[in-house]
């Protein structure tokens, strides 16, 4: 499975660096929240992609460190829930015979 894995990788890093190397003299304007002013920058279009690409990662980082953060949280709370049923279920079995009283079903 890791061999596919990988094999899937390298086509994929082929892929971009090919588009990459098909677009490296196009340059694109790019404007930070002022397109009307000065604040345009040109830059390569490779630059931009990538950049973008970039954000989106720490983006997709960053939310999905919140639901990790949950999970984590979660299966704590259910280990220990475990580890309290395991407690009560290890002192239910050394209780004698004698001990269990039984009550008869009410009919």
């Amino acid at each position: 499975m890791w061999f596919l894995r990988m094999f899937l990788l390298l086509v994929v890093f082929i892929i971009i660096l090919g588009f990459a190397l098909l677009n490296n003299e196009k340059t694109v304007e790019i404007a930070f929240f002022f397109p009307k002013e000065a604040h345009t920058y040109q830059v390569h279009l490779i630059f931009a992609l990538f950049g973008a690409f970039v954000l989106g990662m720490l983006v997709w980082f960053f939310m999905s460190l919140g639901h990790d953060v949950k999970m984590r949280r979660e299966a704590s709370r259910l280990r220990k829930d475990n580890k309290k049923l395991l407690e009560e279920l290890n002192a239910l079995r050394s209780l004698s015979v004698e001990e269990i009283t039984v009550t008869p079903p009410e009919e």
